[in-house]
């Protein structure tokens, strides 16, 4: 007989702190059919949702209306699971539903307390993940102000704070929210564990989890045994030895502090860092917005007698079971006798561990594979529906990734230069290629060759500046137009053209497509008087936190938003898009694109952009653009000129003439 192998062969592990046995067979695994895959959802929100009960001004279903809060918002949920005012339950009451006067059989308690609902953010659109740290940081504050506002009610035994992400795991509404339960009882999960905390406390004179997190500390300095995922100088994101669901987790405090009411400043950061990045990673592990069920553990109340043995720790359980593509929930054996998963603990923990890369997903446009010296690839590349090749803002911004990776030192881009030489395609990656053209002290340039197989379809030249300060400065004003907040979202927008201009049924396919990308933008609608002109505005900007990415990744984003609605600034004298429109477009087509860093800014921030074409003729448009701060500060220019074919269904005597002389040639 073979020797025994964990990842080979069932067994059962102990969990210490629910006094429960999850059985493990990780040879399942290899069976040929795992499961039915689930298709990823398309689901796009915008920013604001008129129709949501959570955003801010919105009006509730029972008549309340929301703060216009800026931040995190508690309010006490309108159809709570529990009342603070409410008659108590006899045991008449209990004779009456039961028949019977055996109170072992039919046992009945009162139950009283209060539910909060806690917005994370006033952006409908956002999840944890997509959340910067300093805003997760408020949502943990938030916790910790609603666990000790609760926690001095003395009806109250136990406050539950948690989450659930996703529809799948019954979330009725996605804005970014949690929820605070309060009640007159410690349930039964956290008493099983309270009561497993004392035990070990009296047999042991230590805390089950302060034992935990050395031991996992030891275990993770082999990579056979390690179940950590990261960690920082307060937390561990641990898969538990005992984990019922494949990427299970726990988020546990390194030292022993019972609430996060005892949390330093320095902890309560800490923590936060902790969730963003094992939400990134959930995000990555999936290229999901990853479903699950998120609950703090700690002691029951700021002042309840048996906080000093309880330990603060987070679970995180996911809908998953069996691998990382196949959605499943416990049912049958587990349902009936105890939970079974397929894949150990060790293994999920190094699946997670694998993908470091802790960009949130809608940011992988730009992510960059270093293949040779100065050579790097692409990971994702988008082809719009219905267009020739892939978005020419995409390789735009990876090339100028690709460049700034060889650079060394304080080095700005203060401009980069674009020809598009072919059409690329989104069946292959793309190889950039970088020259060190120069590298002086102030300055210094790079040349970007992008290749997919032999064939070269793109160049870039990109200068990098030293900051330095400037004596001469001038800007054209920014325009005053309408703030973002008061513009509907782009899906919203192309909903609405649809509609108002009756062309056709609506195309949710691309409306979802769009909304997918990583920038999202508004336009601003023209005065009257300026409808038919060739000029054109909208804000936008990066989706996600960016904060804690350096200013070369923030010039390679705006590079990419800046490739939107440029060239089609060219098409408006032409208002193509009515039904009746004389003129018809045949083919609109980069040819080149340049871009001026001017300011420092940050590309996650509402940005304006101003766009106008100065001419178009001999079959191409031109076009320039200047990129606004919000406090009106011109950060960035840009030009592009394409190639702009139409047709005329009323040519004139002149165009006619034309059309015969250029037959004959």
């Amino acid at each position: 007989m073979s020797e025994f192998s964990f990842t080979d062969h069932s067994h059962r592990r102990f969990n210490p702190l629910t006094q429960s046995w999850v059985l493990c067979s990780p040879h399942r695994a290899k069976r040929p059919w795992l499961g039915q895959t689930e298709e990823q959802s398309t689901e796009t929100r915008p920013p604001y949702d008129p129709k949501c009960y959570l955003c801010p001004g919105n009006t509730r279903a029972t008549g309340t209306r929301n703060e216009q809060y800026t931040s995190t918002y508690v309010f006490t949920n309108d159809y709570a699971a529990v009342h603070e005012n409410q008659p108590m339950c006899t045991n008449t009451d209990i004779e009456q539903v039961t028949r019977s006067s055996s109170n072992d059989l039919f046992r009945v308690e009162s139950v009283c307390g209060t539910c909060k609902v806690v917005c994370f953010s006033p952006r409908h659109d956002l999840t944890l993940p997509e959340l910067s740290v300093e805003e997760i940081i408020k949502v943990v504050c938030a916790w910790q102000q609603v666990y000790a506002d609760l926690s001095r009610n003395p009806e109250i035994k136990y406050v539950q704070l948690f989450e659930n992400k996703g529809a799948v795991m019954g979330c009725s509404n996605p804005h970014p929210h949690g929820q605070a339960w309060a009640l007159s009882h410690v349930p039964t999960e956290p008493a099983q564990e309270i009561s497993s905390f004392r035990a070990y406390q009296k047999k042991h004179n230590a805390c089950i989890l302060c034992t935990y997190v050395e031991a996992e500390l030891v275990n993770s300095k082999t990579e056979s045994t390690n179940r950590i995922i990261v960690q920082n100088e307060s937390f561990m994101v641990v898969v538990p030895f005992w984990a019922t669901w494949p990427f299970e987790t726990m988020i546990v405090a390194k030292s022993h502090v019972s609430s996060i009411s005892e949390m330093s400043d320095a902890m309560t950061r800490d923590l936060a860092s902790a969730i963003r990045e094992l939400t990134i990673r959930y995000d990555n592990l999936f290229e999901c917005s990853f479903p699950y069920s998120m609950g703090l553990h700690q002691a029951p109340t700021a002042t309840h007698e048996d906080g000093v043995c309880c330990h603060l720790h987070l679970h995180f359980y996911p809908p998953l079971l069996r691998s990382k593509e196949v959605r499943k929930f416990l049912v049958g054996f587990e349902m009936m006798a105890e939970p079974q998963r397929d894949l150990t603990a060790e293994q999920a923990a190094s699946s997670a561990a694998e993908d470091a890369n802790t960009t949130p997903f809608n940011e992988r446009a730009l992510e960059l594979e270093e293949t040779g010296p100065d050579t790097y690839m692409s990971v994702d590349l988008w082809q719009p529906s219905g267009n020739r090749g892939v978005f020419g803002g995409q390789v735009i911004g990876q090339a100028l990734s690709a460049a700034g990776k060889t650079i060394n030192g304080p080095f700005r881009c203060n401009s980069v230069h674009c020809y598009f030489l072919a059409a690329g395609t989104n069946t292959q990656m793309i190889t950039y290629k970088v020259r060190r053209v120069r590298q002086g002290k102030s300055y210094c340039s790079r040349l970007v060759v992008a290749k997919q197989g032999d064939r070269v379809i793109f160049m870039a030249m990109a200068s990098f500046q030293r900051p330095e300060p400037s004596v001469l400065s001038h800007q054209y004003t920014m325009p005053r137009v309408p703030p973002p907040e008061s513009l509907v979202s782009r899906e919203a927008y192309m909903r609405n053209q649809k509609e108002r201009l009756n062309n056709g049924p609506v195309d949710e396919a691309k409306i979802a497509e769009y909304g997918s990308l990583p920038v999202e933008s508004r336009a601003v609608p023209m005065p009257k008087d300026k409808r038919g002109l060739p000029i054109n505005a909208i804000w936008l900007r990066a989706k996600g936190d960016m904060s804690e990415l350096g200013h070369v990744h923030h010039q390679c984003m705006l590079a990419y938003a800046s490739d939107f609605a440029l060239l089609s600034t060219t098409l408006k004298p032409f208002e193509m898009d009515a039904p009746d429109a004389r003129y018809k477009l045949g083919m609109l087509v980069s040819l080149d694109h340049s871009v001026w860093f001017h300011e420092p800014f940050r590309a996650d921030e509402w940005l304006l952009y101003v766009m106008e074409s100065p001419r178009s003729a001999s079959g191409r448009g031109l076009a320039v653009g200047r990129i606004y701060s919000r406090d009106g500060v011109l950060v960035a220019s840009t030009a592009q000129e394409g190639v702009a074919r139409g047709t005329d269904s009323e040519p004139d005597q002149k165009t006619l003439e034309f059309r015969n002389s250029v037959a004959k040639l």
